[in-house]
């Protein structure tokens, strides 16, 4: 090797050297790098026990991803609709919920199978809620009040028309078909009249106005337990239908909806059906009701049963 190639080889080496001896910069954390980890935290959504504080508080309003603007709270005037969709609540659901008694009624006075009676009350459960969303478009056209008042005089004649059938046709078409579709004209119009009134703390207040039903399938059963056995059949639903009047009629009176006439939508809209979260979510809520119907309806007849001696 000749002395100008071992020249260039040190020359290599010295540069590798210093090269490597060289200071390395420390690395300085951007405002960007700053702002991206905070942007990445808020990607994770809130815990159970956070949407839980946050719903009975109601500190922090929930965003549903929709370009509507909630109405601005009203005060006292929008505590009366949550009270009118308690009562609502009180006398749809609730009634559903309290169909157990007549069902065991029935049972025990008639020669009718139980698979039959619980006819009864499916058509009216069915009709609540179908023709519930049927009628739910009618409310942006300023009708709430003729629909509501339409639904009360249903379910009043539809109780007083039950207290004198005999046939059982004439239960499917009282008790299941004039009161179901009572039901279903007052109660998703209620909710949609529930939700133009908070802007905030909105799943508190609907949950106050859901525990209607809870109070309902208390009430309606207590009545008919305690009135059947002293009153007889047809006056114990002329004293529910006189209960329901006068709780519907100041429902009526409570309500107040904040609506404007929309000419653009729909009756009936197909979009939400190409979305798969909401046809899993109906899926699953078609499920639990399914269930949850069936348990209302056939367990207080198993337990009437069981009891000595029964209450019918």
């Amino acid at each position: 090797m000749d002395r100008s190639s071992q020249d260039i080889d040190l020359e290599s080496l010295g540069s590798i050297d210093s090269a490597h001896h060289q200071p390395v910069p420390e690395r300085t954390v951007s405002r960007t790098d700053t702002n991206t980890d905070e942007a990445a935290l808020e990607e994770f959504e809130p815990s159970i026990l956070e949407r839980a504080v946050d719903s009975i508080w109601g500190k922090f309003s929930s965003s549903d991803g929709s370009d509507q603007v909630p109405h601005p709270d009203r005060g006292w005037r929008s505590w009366c609709s949550i009270l009118s969709c308690h009562l609502i609540f009180m006398n749809t659901c609730g009634w559903v919920n309290s169909s157990g008694a007549f069902q065991m009624y029935y049972t025990e006075n008639t020669s009718l199978p139980a698979g039959n009676i619980s006819w009864i009350g499916s058509i009216g459960a069915c009709f609540l809620f179908f023709f519930g969303a049927l009628t739910n478009c009618l409310v942006y056209a300023n009708t709430v009040c003729w629909i509501f008042s339409i639904g009360i005089i249903l379910q009043f004649f539809g109780l007083i028309l039950t207290s004198v059938c005999r046939e059982y046709w004439q239960y499917i078409l009282a008790q299941g078909v004039l009161i179901g579709l009572g039901h279903g004209l007052i109660f998703c119009p209620a909710l949609a009249v529930l939700s133009t009134d908070f802007a905030t703390r909105r799943p508190l207040e609907i949950g106050f106005a859901a525990c209607g039903s809870m109070v309902g399938g208390t009430m309606f059963s207590g009545i008919v337990r305690l009135l059947l056995p002293k009153l007889g059949y047809e006056w114990t639903l002329v004293a529910v239908s006189s209960v329901k009047l006068v709780t519907l009629i100041l429902a009526l009176i409570l309500v107040k909806p904040k609506v404007k006439p929309c000419q653009s939508h729909p009756i009936i809209g197909f979009s939400m059906l190409k979305d798969i979260e909401y046809i899993v979510f109906v899926v699953a809520s078609f499920c639990t009701t399914m269930g949850l119907h069936c348990l209302l309806f056939l367990s207080i007849v198993f337990t009437n049963r069981l009891q000595c001696p029964p209450l019918f």
